[in-house]
C-alpha cells in the first residue's frame, strides 16, 4: 500500500477519535450541568448525572485505546485485521437507550403533574360523541 493510501486511512481513524473524544467532552459537560441546574431530588440528581458522566469517561477510554490499536495496526502494516465497525457503538447505543428511559419518565412524571394524556383521551372521546 503506498504512503497517500496510508496517510488516507491514518486521517480518517483520526477524525473519527477527535468525534468520539468531543462526544465524550459534552456528556461529561452535560452531566456536571445536570448537578448543577436541576432542581430534582437530589439522589436522582446525583444517580442521573453520574451515569452520564461514566458513560462519557467510558467512550472516552473505549475510544482512546481503540485509536491507538488501529494506529499500531497501520504501522505494521496489518490493514486487513482493521475492524470496520466501532466498539464504542456499544456504548452510544447504551446512552440512547438511557436517553430514551429518561424521556419515558419524564413524560410519565409530567402526566402525573399535569395529566395531558388523559385530556387527549378526553377530547377523542368528545369528537367521537360530536360526530355521532
Amino acid at each position: 500500500m503506498d504512503k497517500l493510501t496510508k496517510l488516507n486511512i491514518a486521517m480518517s481513524i483520526e477524525k473519527t477519535y477527535t468525534s468520539f473524544m468531543r462526544n465524550c467532552i459534552i456528556l461529561f459537560s452535560l452531566g456536571l450541568t445536570i448537578i448543577n441546574l436541576t432542581k430534582r431530588r437530589r439522589t436522582e440528581k446525583f444517580f442521573l448525572s453520574f451515569i452520564v458522566m461514566f458513560s462519557g469517561i467510558l467512550l472516552g477510554g473505549l475510544s482512546s485505546k481503540e485509536y491507538y490499536d488501529r494506529i499500531k495496526l497501520i504501522e505494521n502494516g496489518d490493514y486487513e485485521k482493521i475492524n470496520l465497525l466501532s466498539k464504542t457503538l456499544k456504548i452510544t447505543a447504551g446512552i440512547i437507550f438511557l436517553f430514551f428511559i429518561l424521556l419515558c419518565y419524564k413524560i410519565a412524571n409530567m402526566n402525573d403533574k399535569y395529566g395531558f394524556i388523559n385530556n387527549i383521551k378526553k377530547k377523542k372521546k368528545k369528537k367521537k360523541k360530536k360526530k355521532k
